[in-house]
């Protein structure tokens, strides 16, 4: 059965480690000014249904609770930590059928991942918000590459046991496609709910995301960890 996930998380998330503190620690700046952005971002637009004319089963959509995350290793002020970068923006759907469970594309809105959310002021006078603006503008470049997809080319059979199993695809960011394998676990929460989470390691260079000079950031890692969270339940009903 046919099986498709997502995540990023992440790999953008990876970039936006090299622009700034870690996750949880003081937050830098960046080497030049910049205008903060607007933090409302477009819908995320919506995917074709994965139920096709010889399918059947129920067809379920990514709630809001749902998210993707990044996770980078780098050295800060000379001390090691983690910047995690979160981003609940997504979009997808699963069908659920006396075959399995078959997770469609995921899209994820690129310029929403966030790793200084609710942090105060740098008592050193480091900007906060320089960090995720410069993910936005200089890494991911998501004026012109505003989406994120994972597309499954594998057939994984899928079912809601909580087990981890590889799930093979295409990890699209910043237009460019690298294949990627991620571990996927499901399990069902309800009638017609179903929790889906997973993790894979990329490569940022893969995707060509180099950082920006940034002082007090001496080292930032290649590899960069992408996890996701999602929760599958009923279409919203509209009206």
């Amino acid at each position: 059965m046919r099986s498709q996930i997502t995540s990023l998380l992440a790999v953008l998330g990876l970039v936006a480690a090299g622009c700034g503190a870690t996750s949880g620690t003081t937050s830098t700046t960046g080497a030049q000014e910049s205008t903060p952005t607007t933090e409302a971002a477009a819908p995320t637009e919506a995917v074709e249904s994965i139920a096709t004319v010889d399918q059947t089963g129920t067809v379920l959509e990514l709630q809001h609770e749902s998210e993707v995350r990044f996770v980078i290793f780098q050295y800060f002020r000379g001390d090691p930590n983690f910047v995690e970068g979160v981003n609940p923006r997504v979009s997808g759907q699963v069908l659920v059928s006396d075959d399995g469970i078959e997770i469609g594309e995921v899209v994820i809105r690129a310029e929403t991942f966030k790793t200084e959310k609710n942090k105060p002021p740098n008592p050193l006078g480091d900007e906060v918000g320089w960090r995720d603006e410069a993910i936005d503008r200089y890494i991911l470049e998501v004026a012109d590459h505003p989406e994120i997809t994972f597309s499954p080319t594998g057939d994984p059979e899928l079912i809601a046991d909580g087990r981890y199993r590889a799930v093979n695809g295409d990890l699209t960011i910043r237009g460019t496609t690298k294949p990627v394998t991620f571990f996927v676990a499901i399990s069902q929460t309800g009638d017609d709910t179903y929790a889906v989470n997973g993790f894979a390691s990329v490569t940022r260079s893969d995707y060509g995301l180099t950082l920006p000079t940034v002082r007090h950031v001496t080292e930032v890692a290649e590899d960069v960890s992408l996890e996701f969270d999602f929760v599958y339940g009923p279409a919203a009903e509209e009206g």
